[in-house]
């Protein structure tokens, strides 16, 4: 058989076989076009063997019939995929027109032999390869070629144009779709033109085209992506998704669209929302972003369908049913209601309780505390002072309780404020030097003198957290030392103006052992079983409240331990930077607590006496007001008393009080409701304490917002109660007790006995030691300093007034306002900071009027600091007379010595060089 004819019979075979092969695969689109492309194309081959096989002209008809039904059909199914795959909207109009013009070529060939629309003549051609027929081609022919030519170029168009939107490396999926769309074309145009002889391999080639969208569909999915996400995604998606025109005709819709709005379903309604209903606001409202609809919760999302143009085509929503999660939240709502009603139960039970817990507590501690500052026997004495002590840890307990409780409850909050870095921590280190006193332990602390003078954070719970971990190192260490070190860490990240102090704690205690560690910081749990004793008897959760401010704070804590060596306690907290400033060139250093009243733990030695004060008390409670007022009489105060708000009115009726003590808890009319009577009353500027039991935290906030001034807790902390005297009371009532040595002016002459006695009157010794952290060999290099910078710094600032470049008068001024305070020429350091404070105000007079005075006070600091340091040179030149002379060449092997020890850092070594050079004149 010709192979011509056995390449028919072969295209036949596997057509068929491809479409049993469809026949049996998953119902979808892609199944039907290739069912199509490959049963047209076994009509075509069977056509084209039919033709080539006849012995009649009739039966050549036949073949020409079926040739026709493929090739007519084809075109149409693979310029729909195209488009298709293109993502580009094949417009009706084409498709119909191309679709009626193939259909009527179509009817033209099935009746070639009545007309001669198709041929004009036809005939058989017989020879000893094959038969063939001949034609003469007729109108019909002409437009069925026109169609094809028309359909390779919207074919080629397209995929050019899909080409021309996406990246590069998408292309060849393109040109291979084109590539094999127009290889048929160009078969047919060839073989039509006689230039491929008698052979018409057009079936052939549609059957390769249509081989390779199979193995393109269903081997790589090339082809049927788009179409497998709407089906299997958008149409099974759980949201409902409507598109529509911008007309508001519905274009597409989804099955959980039709669900939720039946009415898409039907097929007999016109495709145009109605004006009104529920569909329409869903388009047009903005607003409307949640809806409820028969008995379910949606939520709403609207988007524009822009064109490349940015022409609005048309809008989409996509409807998400949240009826699961509105109930879930309004499940939420009700239950975080009886949550805050339980807590807020908690609270005012936590508030009752601390009131009756405190209001014994505070006779007790307080009465000990007044019978141990009138010194009474020594038998009583160790009494009244386990009392004492015994009432403080149980007053710890109970704070630990509250503090836990409000935790758990949510209700502790971190309150963040500027406060003063050096304050704090000279604070907290008086408070725990006492106790490591008591105990005979050493105390040390080591804090960073580049840390930033003002930060800001919660200061109270900062305080809380370092007293906490500082107070377990004293209670759980017998022997040996505690110490605090402060400075900043090292953050992989910056952050802008935030430090993140380093606080590490190491004790020389007890340890603890590193399976227990992980239990360190559990509630009610402590693991200390061997060494408990009343000593260090707790609540178990001080540590536990430490570890939760510390991670409400945004910080971390870490312990290391070993046991029967001690414990260091690490922690790192962020805190926001006020003044960058260093503590060490810090203008002041004032050691107070966070409301500038003297800590509870400072030294109860009354500092003075105002018996013209006029205080009243109020209290519902006997042993309250006489143990208040038996306080107050060691300052010579004669306080008078009210047992209740109304007794404490009619009494401010009778008389002018400096300050009213307010206990809040009283039966009938209570301290808030008393106070706020007071304000009626006219006394807008009476202050008014609060005397309360209440350590809630937040209690203070409460008093302040309800007209008092400041707050006083019970027991009564008999340092703080003098600090809020010193604070409130008018000056010219306070009286102080002589001393007799001023404390400055007894350590001006220790100074001075160690040589330490710089002439004149411009340098306060005694300050500059003191800021100098009291280390008179640092003090005395920072003078040094002093002088040799500053004779350059002088000739600057002369010079600088004289050109009036105020710029550099201003940077001058404000370092040498920090420098001298340093080294206590507190006169220069003051005039400085007015010459500066003038400068920024851009107050040009002001500062002439200051630059005079300020330059004779830095003279004067500069002259008196060298005719000590001359004194000292000639002094030390003396007494170096008497030293022995040394070896050059020993000397000269010394200094290699001292330079090699140097360089690596040995300062051991170093150290006993320098002591050998200088034991030599």
């Amino acid at each position: 058989m010709h192979p011509y004819l056995l390449l028919q019979i072969f295209g036949m075979i596997i057509s068929l076989t491809f479409v049993i092969i469809l026949f049996f695969k998953k119902s979808d689109k892609e199944q039907k076009f290739m069912i199509s492309a490959f049963t047209c194309t076994l009509i075509y081959s069977y056509g084209i063997f039919t033709e080539y096989t006849a012995k009649t002209l009739l039966m050549g008809c036949m073949g020409i019939r079926m040739q026709y039904f493929g090739s007519c059909f084809l075109p149409i199914f693979i310029i729909i995929f195209t488009f298709h795959h293109c993502r580009v909207r094949l417009p009706k109009a084409v498709l119909i027109t191309l679709l009626s013009l193939e259909i009527a070529v179509l009817v033209c060939a099935m009746t070639c032999n009545s007309n001669r629309l198709l041929y004009l003549k036809v005939s058989l051609n017989t020879n000893d390869e094959l038969n063939h027929l001949d034609f003469v081609y007729g109108p019909a022919w002409y437009l069925h070629l026109c169609l094809n030519i028309i359909i390779a170029l919207l074919i080629s168009g397209v995929s050019i144009y899909r080409i021309s939107k996406i990246p590069k490396n998408s292309w060849s999926q393109y040109y291979l779709l084109l590539f094999s769309c127009l290889i048929p074309d160009s078969g047919y145009l060839l073989f039509r033109f006689r230039l491929t002889g008698i052979y018409d391999l057009t079936p052939t080639l549609y059957l390769f085209v249509s081989f390779f969208l199979y193995y393109s569909i269903y081997r790589f999915q090339f082809f049927g992506l788009i179409d497998s996400a709407r089906d299997e995604v958008v149409d099974n998606m759980s949201e409902a998704l409507i598109i529509v025109d911008k007309r508001l005709n519905v274009i597409d819709n989804n099955s959980a669209a039709r669900f939720i709005f039946p009415l898409l379903r039907s097929k007999k309604w016109d495709r145009v929302i109605e004006e009104g209903t529920l569909l329409y606001r869903l388009f047009t409202e903005k607003e409307m972003d949640e809806f409820e609809y028969e008995g379910h919760f949606y939520k709403r999302y609207l988007s524009e369908l822009k064109s490349n143009g940015s022409n609005v085509l048309g809008y989409f929503i996509v409807i998400s049913d949240i009826t699961q999660t509105h109930n879930y939240v309004n499940e939420l709502i009700n239950a975080r209601s009886s949550a805050q009603t339980a807590n807020e139960t908690k609270t005012r039970y936590l508030a009752n309780a601390s009131h009756e817990l405190r209001t014994p507590m505070n006779a007790i501690v307080g009465f000990s505390d007044l019978i141990l500052m009138n010194d009474p026997p020594e038998n009583i004495k160790d009494y009244v002072h386990d009392i004492n002590n015994a009432a403080h840890s149980l007053l710890a307990i109970i704070n630990d309780i509250l503090d836990i409780s409000k935790i758990e409850a949510g209700k502790l909050e971190i309150h963040e404020t500027e406060y003063n870095t050096e304050e704090l921590l000279e604070n907290v280190c008086s408070i725990i030097k006492l106790q490591a006193e008591n105990k005979q332990l050493n105390f040390y602390s080591d804090i960073d003198g580049n840390l930033p003078s003002r930060l800001c954070g919660d200061v109270v719970h900062l305080r809380q957290i370092m007293i906490n971990l500082l107070g377990n190192a004293v209670k759980y260490t017998d022997v040996g030392e505690v110490s605090i070190k402060i400075s900043q860490a090292v953050k992989p990240v910056l952050e802008v103006n935030t430090v993140h102090l380093l606080i590490r704690i190491s004790d020389t205690g007890v340890g603890i052992k590193e399976e227990d560690i992980p239990r360190l910081f559990n509630e009610f749990e402590r693991i200390e079983e061997n060494i408990v004793s009343a000593s260090n008897e707790g609540s178990g959760l001080g540590l536990a409240i430490t570890n939760n401010l510390v991670n409400m704070m945004g910080g971390e804590l870490t312990v290391e331990s070993v046991v029967g060596e001690g414990s260091v306690f690490t922690v790192v907290i962020p805190q926001a930077v006020i003044d960058p400033t260093s503590i060490s060139d810090a203008n002041a250093k004032v050691y107070a607590s966070d409301d500038g009243i003297k800590s509870a733990d400072a030294v109860r030695e009354r500092s003075f006496y105002a018996p013209n004060a006029h205080i009243l008390v109020t209290d519902d409670s006997l042993v309250n007001l006489k143990l208040i007022t038996s306080i107050l009489e060691g300052y010579q105060i004669k306080a008078d008393t009210a047992s209740s708000g109304q007794a404490a009115l009619d009494l401010l009726h009778t008389r002018n009080y400096d300050i009213v003590f307010m206990d809040h808890m009283m039966p009938g009319m209570d301290g808030i409701m008393t106070t706020a009577a007071i304000r009626k009353m006219g006394f807008k500027d009476l202050t008014i304490i609060a005397l309360t039991a209440n350590a809630v935290i937040g209690a203070r906030e409460m008093f302040l917002e309800n007209g008092m001034n400041d707050f006083l807790s019970k027991p009564i902390d008999i340092a703080r109660l003098e600090g809020l005297l010193l604070k409130y009371l008018p000056k010219h009532l306070v009286h102080y007790y002589e001393k007799a040595i001023d404390e400055k002016e007894a350590m001006t002459i220790d100074l001075r006995s160690m040589g330490l006695n710089i002439p004149g009157n411009s340098i306060s010794t005694a300050d500059g030691y003191n800021n100098c952290m009291k280390n008179i060999e640092t003090y005395v290099n920072i003078l040094e300093t002093f002088l040799r910078t500053g004779r350059t710094g002088f000739a600057e600032l002369e010079s600088a007034i004289s050109r009036k470049d105020y710029k550099k008068c201003l940077l001058i001024s404000h370092t040498l306002k920090n420098s001298a305070f340093t080294i206590g020429a507190l006169k220069t350091s003051t005039l400085a900071k007015e010459a500066e404070a003038a400068l920024k105000a851009e107050n040009i007079a002001l500062f002439d009027l200051k630059s005079a005075p300020l330059i004779d006070a830095y003279q004067e600091v500069l002259n008196d600091l060298s005719a000590y340091f001359t004194y000292k040179k000639m002094k030390e030149e003396k007494i170096s007379f008497n030293k022995p002379d040394i070896d050059p060449d020993i000397l000269n092997s010394k200094l290699k010595d001292l330079m090699a020890q140097l360089r690596r850092m040995d300062s051991v070594l170093a150290c006993e060089t320098i002591d050998f050079l200088t034991d030599h004149s």
